[in-house]
């Protein structure tokens, strides 16, 4: 087993694999200089790093590896790493994980003399790759915006699922964002319905679904979306659209 930094491209695992914060969020854990995976024979089968408030954990490893060292190898690494930069190792278990407090007990931690409590309202992103959604998941989203299409869930429904890539952000079971694409495989793609939830605004959440969704074009010649808001043109800027003089978006609206 070999322990290092991970690949930039070993990303995806690690946030298929970690469920708590949003992307933007375990980008930067991933990033950092205190955040570790372990490969076997070349391929990566497990993670370990600290959390914002400096906690050690995000541990995972593969079920496929699990009771064989790697989870404790991963854990006294990262407490002689902690260490070495002449940090006090500490961690931040549930008291109902008896697997994580055995491995850390068994690593010379002690329980601290009093109980550690959070109270928060925190919001906890994942994102998805799906086409298939509830009407009132679509219908709530779409007029949390004021979109006129959100009075036609049951269209919308049929429409997310005939999309080429759907991505879609999620707190808990909230729907929250939602981006998708329509494209012939090869040369174009338009991106619609870009959208996030007012509440959830200022979160990066809209910037997360672009990267996500752009992935999957980066060998199409070209990459079109129309907006309506001359105000959201810098945001699209960021991702490399650029508005050209020559062209003009037409649409055709139901009954007119």
């Amino acid at each position: 087993m070999e322990i290092r930094h991970p690949d930039e491209a070993d990303f995806s695992y690690v946030q298929a694999n970690y469920h708590m914060g949003d992307g933007y969020e375990l980008y930067n854990d991933f990033k950092s200089d205190d955040f570790f995976a372990c490969y076997l024979d070349g391929q990566i089968m497990g993670f370990i790093g600290l959390h914002n408030e400096g906690a050690v954990g995000l541990l995972h490893i593969d079920k496929a590896h699990r009771e064989k060292g790697f989870g404790y190898e991963m854990a006294a690494f990262m407490l002689a790493h902690q260490m070495e930069k002449g940090r006090i190792p500490y961690g931040q278990i549930y008291e109902s994980n008896k697997a994580s407090l055995e491995l850390n007990a068994s690593l010379g931690m002690e329980l601290s003399e009093g109980r550690l409590y959070w109270v928060t309202n925190r919001k906890f992103i994942t994102y998805k790759e799906t086409k298939d959604f509830k009407a009132d998941d679509i219908e709530r989203l779409f007029l949390s915006v004021n979109w006129e299409s959100g009075r036609y869930p049951e269209k919308l429904v049929k429409a997310m699922h005939n999309s080429t890539h759907v991505v879609s952000a999620w707190d808990r079971d909230r729907l929250v964002g939602l981006v998708r694409a329509l494209d012939d495989g090869e040369t174009v793609a338009f991106l619609h319905y870009l959208l996030v939830d007012p509440e959830y605004q200022g979160m990066k959440i809209g910037e997360e679904l672009m990267k996500r969704i752009l992935a999957h074009f980066e060998n199409h010649l070209y990459v079109k979306i129309m907006t309506s808001n001359p105000k959201t043109i810098p945001f699209y800027e960021k991702f490399g659209f650029q508005i050209y003089d020559n062209y003009s978006a037409m649409v055709r609206r139901r009954g007119e």
